[in-house]
């Protein structure tokens, strides 16, 4: 049995610095030289959970050597996973008004009243300015994309809105505001996918902010009747011509569901321009793939006053809620 152990550890082991070395060779080689590369992201808790498991092992087992061990791959996993230091909530400067959004792939509001009820409930708790929202719509009154909109609004108390999925599709991603809207670009939709990418311009008190809300391309392994890795690959292409798109545009707020992990390449291609407003953070956003798929960019005239993770029942990812301020007119 002790054998046993030492073999589980040295193989987890194993696993973990070829992990994170495939996770880091990601991160700078572009994914047309070497697209399996992008096959291996950087799934931070799945990480922790193995270090976690070591841990057990190496306890129990009394061996101080692979406790150690663990300890600087840990360290090592934080630094790669999170290329800058945790953030920690900042004060807010006196004047400049205070905005808060959410962000939450919806997962097509399980196509039942009771989930949309559940997440109009805990949406109005929260009492957000803005809300995006991925995977939006078909609950009630299809095809009247207005109707179903204007009634989600209003039950969430929101006067503005935009829900337009390209012609053929049942969902889309959406935007439900406090804020006038003043203009909406689409950047591209996917017929008989979920992938969109919208930017809006919306107008605050004394500034306009200026956000974008992604869907982006999917491995959709559940939903899968096939895997291969030419399938994967031509995902992999597909998605990272998608963020060219919307990195094409200058924005105050890249957000939504990225499908794709911290310390990822394309991950790398957003920290280039824009901070992470959860970097530091190890909680992942998805229930079922341990890493953080979703997640919220910002340029430096916003400043990030707090950020959470929050779980929605009928979701299988987490939203995200983020407090802040607009500190200078938009890009």
């Amino acid at each position: 049995m002790k054998k046993l152990s030492y073999t589980i550890v040295n193989v987890l082991l194993l696993l973990i610095v070829i992990g994170a070395l495939a996770s880091f060779l990601a991160g700078f080689i572009p994914p047309e030289q070497i697209p399996v590369l992008q096959l291996i992201p950087v799934f931070d808790l799945l990480f922790l959970s193995i270090i976690l498991l070591i841990s057990v092992l190496t306890i129990s087992q009394s061996h101080l050597l692979y406790l150690r061990l663990m300890v600087l791959l840990l360290v090592a996993f934080v630094f790669i996973s999170n290329n800058k230091l945790p953030i920690g909530a900042d004060a807010a400067e006196n004047g400049s008004p205070t905005y808060r959004l959410v962000c939450l792939n919806v997962a097509q509001l399980s196509n039942d009243t009771v989930a949309v009820d559940d997440y109009v409930k805990k949406i109005r708790q929260l009492d957000p300015d803005f809300v995006f929202l991925q995977e939006f719509g078909l609950y009630y009154k299809w095809p009247d994309v207005t109707a179903m909109a204007q009634d989600f609004a209003d039950q969430i108390n929101m006067r503005y809105f935009d829900f337009t999925p390209k012609r053929g599709n049942i969902f889309g991603t959406a935007l439900f505001s406090k804020q006038p809207i003043s203009s909406i670009d689409t950047i591209f939709q996917l017929l008989s996918e979920t992938n969109e990418a919208k930017r809006y311009s919306i107008d605050l008190t004394s500034a306009q902010l200026v956000v974008t809300n992604v869907h982006l391309m999917s491995y959709n392994i559940m939903g899968a009747s096939s895997l291969s890795i030419e399938r994967m690959s031509f995902q992999i292409d597909e998605r990272t011509n998608q963020v060219d798109r919307v990195l094409d545009l200058p924005n105050d707020l890249i957000l939504g569901d990225f499908n794709f992990p911290a310390g990822s390449f394309n991950y790398q291609r957003f920290t280039d321009r824009y901070a992470d407003a959860y970097r530091g953070c190890l909680l992942p956003t998805h229930r079922f793939v341990l890493a953080r798929l979703d997640h919220v960019f910002h340029s430096d005239n916003i400043r990030v006053l707090s950020r959470t993770v929050k779980t929605f029942s009928f979701s299988d990812h987490r939203a995200l809620i983020v407090d802040f301020q607009v500190m200078a007119e938009s890009t």
